[in-house]
């Protein structure tokens, strides 16, 4: 779920190798992009101006939602996952200091990779709980994009841990990193929304993206 690119470091990288499983999250005809709402870029770290974008392309699931304040950049743009980042906050190791993420998995990473398309939001964050290489927090039930939702924070104690997957690759994530995660539940499949920060700074990044994803409408 990465991309070659000379421009800033990209965030948690993805390998290469196709996610085990073969099952993809169904998805419905892609509407085209509302009049008067911008494109996403097509390549990564263009600054993104203040306006409402339309996730697809390159999305797999159709949303629009508005940014308010300039800074943030596009990120991976994949079809499974996109993101958009921000540099203006304390240095991680060339990592964004702030990224605002959103994933369409195949796959869950369990203790073994999970079919997404199986689980409710409860079982996927179980399924993570339970792992003994992740460490997890503040586990919450939470109403988000109008649906009933669960919430973890994740930290990796080991770099390029993995957490989910698909067709484009596994998603890992860094240990210089902390992810806020949202499982929000579709018919056919998850979405999940991660924000991630360094772990100082996770819940201010937090109620930053919150006023993102309060402008969220899923098509």
């Amino acid at each position: 779920m990465g991309q070659a690119s000379t421009a800033p470091p990209s965030p948690p990288a993805a390998s290469r190798p196709g996610a085990t499983s073969t099952v993809a999250p169904s998805s419905s005809p892609t509407p085209s992009r509302p009049s008067g709402v911008l494109p996403l870029p097509t390549d990564f770290a263009v600054g993104l101006a203040p306006g409402t974008y339309f996730s697809t392309p390159p999305f797999d699931l159709p949303f629009t939602f508005e940014i308010s304040e300039p800074g943030w950049r596009a990120g991976h743009l994949n079809g499974e996952f996109f993101d958009i980042q921000r540099f203006d906050g304390v240095p991680t190791t060339g990592l964004p200091s702030r990224i605002l993420g959103f994933a369409h998995p195949w796959t869950i990473e369990g203790g073994t990779p999970l079919h997404a398309a199986d689980l409710t939001p409860e079982q996927a964050v179980a399924a993570l709980v339970a792992r003994d290489d992740l460490v997890t927090d503040d586990v919450a039930n939470l109403e988000l994009f109008g649906r009933s939702s669960v919430r973890v924070d994740v930290h990796v104690p080991v770099d390029s841990t993995s957490l989910f997957g698909g067709a484009d690759g596994t998603f890992r994530q860094s240990a210089d990193l902390d992810a806020r995660l949202v499982v929000v539940p579709l018919d056919g499949g998850l979405l999940l929304v991660l924000v991630e920060a360094s772990p100082a700074d996770l819940d201010a990044a937090w109620e930053q993206a919150l006023e993102i994803l309060e402008t969220v409408e899923l098509h």
